[in-house]
């Protein structure tokens, strides 16, 4: 299928409501943070529906709010919504690993994984056409979002320590784009560094600065927007006029931040996940 005839039938199936994007959340509290959060004045609202968001065990019924620039994902109360996340569309990933994300009984049917940095979820709908709707509208959009970013392609440096030398640690830069998936990354590390094994032998976890708490990828994840998300929160300390955006992120990624990811190969020490 071509791009324009592919675009045009985005445009046709997608419902678009031509209105200025409106106040959804309630000013009766903490009015400037849900200010600061809602979509931008120039952003339309796309798509609308409630659906399930799970992880682990735990299943919360949300309204989700699919604008041109972001998606917006609220609790209903009874009187106003309650804003829980705003995403932009160019941070999204999607994958249909849902047994990686949850031990309920969730199919594919109707659900699919939608994540962002550094968090995946299971995504249910009330049905498998509205899923079907809502997965290809977000396919669409947040590869188009993804398309705008630049730079597009950056050198990620991971650390690692599964090196063939045990008694040594090793950093390597991988060149990521805004498509490279964390299993890509891993695979040309084993290629580069001629690690032994399988590549769900493996790892690429990122932890931040003063966090204890590491976050292992499955897989599907986007480390580029990982990075990209955490230099857009520091974007007025970091980016100086006089320095190239490639140098940007890669002293980013050697500056000890609170916000900023760093990235490490393990390997795995328990039973590794089925691929995504």
């Amino acid at each position: 299928m071509t791009r324009p005839v592919e675009e045009k039938m985005m445009k046709s199936t997608i419902p678009r409501r031509k209105t200025a994007v409106i106040k959804v959340f309630s000013k009766t509290r903490q009015s400037d943070e849900y200010g600061a959060c809602n979509a931008s004045q120039n952003a339309v609202l796309l798509m609308e529906t409630h659906a399930h968001l799970t992880i682990g065990l735990q299943s919360r019924e949300r309204l989700l709010l699919l604008f041109t620039d972001s998606l917006i994902i609220a609790k209903t109360k009874s009187l106003y919504l309650k804003l829980k996340d705003r995403v932009s569309l160019s941070d999204i990933w999607l994958a249909s690993c849902v047994h990686c994300i949850t031990d309920r009984k969730l199919t594919s049917k109707n659900s699919f994984v939608i994540g962002w940095p550094t968090i995946n979820y299971v995504i249910s709908f009330s049905s498998s056409e509205t899923k079907e709707r809502w997965l290809q509208a977000l396919q669409w959009h947040t590869c188009k979002a993804r398309q705008r970013v630049l730079p597009n392609a950056i050198l990620l440096y991971v650390l690692l320590i599964c090196h063939p030398d045990d008694n040594s640690s090793a950093t390597v830069a991988v060149a990521v784009d805004v498509s490279t998936s964390a299993e890509n990354v891993v695979q040309y590390i084993m290629q580069q560094c001629k690690l032994l094994g399988e590549v769900l032998d493996y790892q690429l976890c990122v932890n931040y600065e003063k966090e204890q708490e590491t976050y292992p990828l499955i897989g599907h994840e986007l480390p580029f927007f990982i990075l990209h998300h955490s230099l857009r929160s520091q974007q007025d300390h970091l980016l100086m006029p006089s320095e190239p955006v490639q140098e940007t992120f890669s002293s980013a990624q050697r500056t000890v931040s609170s916000k900023t990811p760093h990235f490490t190969l393990k390997t795995r020490t328990q039973t590794p996940r089925v691929a995504p």
